[in-house]
C-alpha cells in the first residue's frame, strides 16, 4: 500500500474475532444500561436533581461512547479511542460539565462485555486500560495539526467565515490567486486551517454551533464560486467516485479533493456526506471509475468504511478501483489504511496531485 505517513503502528497480540466482535454490537445496549444503573447506584443522589432527564442523558452519552468504542476496538488499536477521550474531555471541560465519572463508566461497560467473551474477557479489558494511560497522558494533541504553513490573512479569513461574509472571503481568495496560489492550495492551506480552528474553537466552547454550521456553508459557497472561475482541462480519461462513508457527515474536505481532481483532468462524480454503502456500491458499478476516494472522519466511522471498502472489491472483482482513504480519524492514525483495506493514504486535496500519488499516474488512459 502506498502512504504519505507513518507505517503502521504495532497492534495489540490478538484480536478478538469478528463473531465476539459481532455479539459486543448486539449486547451495546444492554451494556450501557448495566452502566447507567451502576452509577445511579453508586452516584444517584449527586444528580437527583435532573431527574428522569438526567438519567436518559446518561444512557445516550454511554450509547455514544460505545459508537466510537466497539468499532475502534476491531482496530486492536487504542489510539483511536484515546484520542476520542481526550476531545470528550476537552469539550466537557470548555462547558463546565464533569467528566470524572468517564473513565468508571467505560471499565463497568467493558467488564459487561467482557463477562460475554469467557476467556477472551481480558483482551478487551486490557485494550481499554492502554487506552485510558494514553488518554490520560499529558500534552496529547486532540487533532492531527495542519501539514502546512497557513497564509498571514488567516484570522481574517476565519471571521469572514463566522459572520458569514461571503464578499469579504470570495475576495481574500480571489486576491490570493492573484497572487499566483493555486486554488487547491489556497483551500488546503486556508479553508482547510480557518475550518479545523474553528472547530477547536468550538470545542473549547468560543463559538456556536450555529456559527460553526454558518463558517462551514460559507466555505462551501466560496470554494463553488472560486472553482466556476477556472476552465476544467482536457479529460485524461481517468473517472474517480468521492463519497463520505455512511454515517460521516462532513464533505468539505471531499470537495476539496473532487477539485484537485477536476483540476488534473479527471472525470469526477462527487457523491457528498453520508453516502449509503448499498449506493455507493452501485454507484461504482454502473460508472465503473479508475479511482475511489472515501473519507472517514471519526472512529466510529471505520466498521462502515471497511465494510464499504469490502463490498466494493465484492462487487467488482475484475475490474476493482483503487482505493484512497482520507479524513480526520486517518489523518492522526494513518496506519487505520491498512486496517480498512484501502491502497492509499492521503492527508488532504494536496496530497492527492502534488506530487502525484504513484497510484494514479500508473493509471493508463482509457
Amino acid at each position: 500500500m502506498y502512504s504519505l505517513a507513518e507505517p503502521m503502528p504495532q497492534p495489540v497480540p490478538r484480536l478478538i474475532s469478528s463473531e465476539d466482535l459481532q455479539r459486543l454490537f448486539l449486547l451495546k445496549g444492554a451494556a450501557a444500561d448495566y452502566a447507567c444503573q451502576a452509577f445511579y447506584d453508586k452516584f444517584g443522589e449527586r444528580y437527583a436533581q435532573f431527574g428522569e432527564r438526567g438519567r436518559q442523558l446518561c444512557l445516550e452519552d454511554l450509547h455514544h461512547h460505545l459508537d466510537f468504542l466497539l468499532p475502534t476496538l476491531a482496530t486492536g488499536l487504542a489510539a483511536p479511542f484515546s484520542a476520542y477521550l481526550c476531545w470528550v474531555r476537552e469539550m466537557l471541560g470548555a462547558r463546565h460539565i464533569p467528566s470524572e465519572h468517564i473513565d468508571i463508566c467505560l471499565r463497568w461497560m467493558v467488564e459487561y462485555l467482557a463477562n460475554s467473551l469467557g476467556e477472551e474477557g481480558p483482551l478487551l479489558t486490557d485494550w481499554l486500560d492502554a487506552a485510558l494511560r494514553e488518554s490520560n497522558e499529558p500534552g496529547r494533541p486532540v487533532v492531527a495539526p495542519s501539514r502546512h504553513a497557513p497564509f498571514d490573512i488567516q484570522t481574517r479569513f476565519e471571521d469572514a467565515l463566522l459572520t458569514g461574509d461571503r464578499r469579504g472571503a470570495l475576495q481574500m481568495v480571489a486576491d490570493l490567486e492573484s497572487q499566483g496560489h493555486g486554488l487547491v492550495e489556497i483551500e488546503v492551506r486556508l479553508v482547510e486551517n480557518c475550518l479545523r480552528s474553528i472547530g477547536q474553537r468550538w470545542q473549547r466552547n468560543e463559538v456556536s454551533v450555529a456559527q460553526e454550521h454558518l463558517a462551514t456553508a460559507t466555505a462551501s459557497t466560496v470554494m463553488a464560486e472560486r472553482f466556476a472561475h477556472h476552465p476544467l482541462p482536457a479529460s485524461l480519461g481517468h473517472k474517480a467516485v468521492l463519497a463520505s462513508v455512511q454515517g460521516n457527515q462532513h464533505s468539505v474536505g471531499l470537495r476539496m479533493v473532487s477539485d484537485a481532481l477536476e483540476l488534473a483532468g479527471w472525470d469526477v462524480q462527487c457523491l457528498g456526506a453520508n453516502t449509503p454503502t448499498r449506493d455507493l456500491v452501485r454507484q461504482i458499478q454502473q460508472w465503473q471509475p479508475d479511482l475511489v476516494a472515501l473519507s472517514v472522519a471519526f472512529p466510529s466511522q471505520l466498521a462502515d468504511a471497511r465494510h464499504a471498502i469490502q463490498q466494493i472489491r465484492q462487487a467488482c472483482p475484475l475490474n476493482s478501483p483503487r482505493i484512497i482513504v482520507g479524513g480526520m480519524v486517518l489523518n492522526q492514525h494513518p496506519g487505520l489504511a491498512d486496517f480498512l483495506g484501502a491502497d492509499a493514504f492521503a492527508h488532504d486535496a494536496l496530497a492527492v496531485t502534488v506530487p502525484p500519488l504513484p497510484l494514479l499516474g500508473e493509471l493508463p488512459a482509457r
